[in-house]
């Protein structure tokens, strides 16, 4: 999994001119291979296999590369047919725009993955998933590899963008399983929990689009966003269910295997098979393919064949904060939160007390082992989560549960009436947790302090061997290191030749600097999204001036300009 990982990381680096990445990696790794075969170590074999999955790594994420970026598009005007899908369409907020699929042009060419159809002067659409329709407008490609990688184009498998797009013909067509799936839950929740049940079918099916800001906000600031993703979480009580009811079967293990894992396999396609949900649908393959095979399961084993399947069928996953996030609190479980338990198993306690200690400890190392990488992909961290999540997850859980209940026909409908107020209980507590200032707060990060942090927890996890003064030195390194990569992130980085784009809903803007540190900043200010995402990386550098250049005074916002 390093391997694939670093392989990733170096084309990552080449697509932005920088070998050194690939250079150094490949050097370490020959270095460390010589040292090891020349003192006759059986060390070297490690290099050879990290070695080859470099290579696998850097090679998989040039097919990927190649294949999004084919039959590039730049402002042509096409008329294509293609079929609304059900992306972003479930829930109350009209939109200008529908995602389509298996698209194609009138000269028969095929565009591959979702065109986004942004219609102009039509209020009213009136276009139903499934529907077939021909449309004519300015066609773009759209690029997920920036300065970051834009992970929600992979996942949608969004490749294009129609501007100004006018409405020629439609006719009716037929929905998809996955879309007939989540239009039943939408449906149902819908009937049976009108005041939340926006909220419900995103706990279920982990499709935020259905959800307003403002609930998406709070449970942000709150520490518990996660829980409006379909993660490990929501699949792992799904096995559990199957599992429960199948023992009392006594089955063999290989049909027991089968009964649970292909439930759970519709149940995320049905989620869009999103990074996380994949995660936890393999370590469950895993569990019991290891089971039936060696008779033991090791949980490590099989977060590293998750991740790295998960990275060769779509490499730039590994940017995807989902996909960060689901295997470092696994990761964070399996090593730091198992120690603690070796721990707690050894104290004399009370069950209640030792119940209570399990899960402050689950909340706080999730928490520590995604410290860094929320602070990278959101800027800041919630400082209350540790706290919430204890209260939130079992709690969060019992409407989940509750929820699937209540999807299954007949009078099982009225269960959702229960889930209904637990999960309004749930949003009122994470209002009145998001209204404190000190709810978050701004922590950059450097990305090598996820690495750092992730081999401490290694060792911390007794996965390395060590005697009590080697663990003192170790442990020490580690911290030191830490508080290095910490402290560097703290520090403003010099500013360069360069150009940076916030994109916003229908305004952008854009910061450029030099090497002085004097900065310029054009657009019209009336985009909260876009202002946020400016000051974020702003906020980055050494500035010595700042110019704002209006492009429409008249429309800009004083209150987002007053915050420059």
């Amino acid at each position: 999994v390093i391997g694939v990982i670093l392989g990733v990381f170096a084309f990552y680096e080449i697509l932005f001119g920088d070998f050194y990445f690939l250079i150094v990696s490949l050097s370490l790794c020959l270095v460390f291979g010589i040292v090891t075969f020349i003192l006759k170590r059986k060390a070297w074999k490690i290099s050879v296999f990290v070695l080859v999955f470099i290579m696998l790594g850097f090679v998989v994420s040039q097919l990927y590369y190649a294949n999004r970026v084919k039959n590039e598009t730049l402002g042509v005007s096409a008329e294509i047919t293609g079929r609304v899908t059900d992306v972003a369409q479930n829930g109350d907020g009209e939109t200008r725009w529908r995602y389509l699929d298996g698209c194609s042009g009138k000269d028969g060419t095929a565009f591959d993955g979702r065109v986004k159809v942004i219609f102009v002067g039509q209020s009213e659409l009136n276009l139903s998933v499934g529907d077939v329709v021909t449309v004519r407008g300015t066609m773009y490609s759209v690029y997920p590899f920036k300065s970051d990688v834009n992970s929600s184009y992979l996942r949608e498998d969004y490749r294009y963008e129609m501007n100004d797009a006018v409405l020629i013909s439609k006719r009716e067509g037929k929905l998809k399983l996955d879309e007939i799936i989540r239009r039943y839950v939408y449906d149902t929740v819908k009937g049976y929990m009108p005041e939340i049940a926006d909220l419900a079918y995103s706990l279920i099916t982990g499709d935020k689009d259905a959800l307003s800001k403002d609930i998406s906000q709070t449970f942000s600031r709150a520490g518990i966003a996660h829980l409006l993703a379909v993660s490990g979480l929501h699949v792992g009580f799904v096995v559990a269910a199957l599992a429960f009811v199948l023992k009392k079967f006594r089955l063999p293990a290989v049909a027991e295997g089968l009964l649970v894992i292909t439930p759970t396999v519709i149940y995320a396609y049905a989620c869009g098979f999103t990074p996380s949900v994949m995660r936890a649908v393999i370590m469950a393959a895993c569990s019991y393919l290891a089971k039936i095979a060696l008779g033991k399961y090791d949980a490590l084993t099989s977060l590293s064949w998750a991740a790295l399947i998960i990275l060769i069928i779509s490499p730039f996953y590994l940017f995807d904060a989902g996909f960060q996030m689901s295997v470092l609190s696994v990761f964070g479980i399996v090593t730091l939160h198992k120690s603690f338990v070796r721990i707690l198993t050894r104290r004399k306690l009370p069950r209640v007390l030792k119940s209570v200690l399990n899960a402050l400890s689950i909340s706080l190392t999730c928490s520590l082992a995604t410290l860094f990488t929320v602070s990278a992909n959101y800027g800041e961290i919630p400082l209350l989560g540790v706290f919430v999540n204890i209260l939130a997850i079992p709690t969060v859980s019992v409407a989940f549960v509750i929820c699937l209940v209540g999807l299954l026909p007949s009078f099982f409908h009225y269960a959702l009436w229960l889930s209904d107020k637990i999960l309004k209980c749930v949003l009122y507590f994470a209002s009145a947790v998001s209204r404190f200032d000190f709810a978050t707060a701004s922590f950059p990060s450097l990305p090598v302090s996820v690495i750092v942090l992730a081999v401490w927890f290694f060792v911390i996890g007794g996965y390395v061997n060590l005697r009590k003064v080697g663990k003192i030195v170790v442990n020490s390194v580690c911290a030191v290191l830490l508080s290095v990569c910490v402290g560097l992130a703290f520090l403003p980085k010099n500013c360069q030749t360069q150009a940076f784009v916030a994109f916003g809903y229908g305004e952008s803007l854009c910061v450029v600097s030099s090497p002085d540190g004097e900065i310029s900043i054009v657009g019209s200010f009336d985009n909260p999204y876009a202002v946020n995402s400016v000051l974020n990386y702003v906020q980055k550098l050494k500035i010595s001036s700042c110019n704002l250049y209006f492009v429409n005074r008249a429309d800009s916002n004083p209150l987002l300009v007053s915050k420059f």
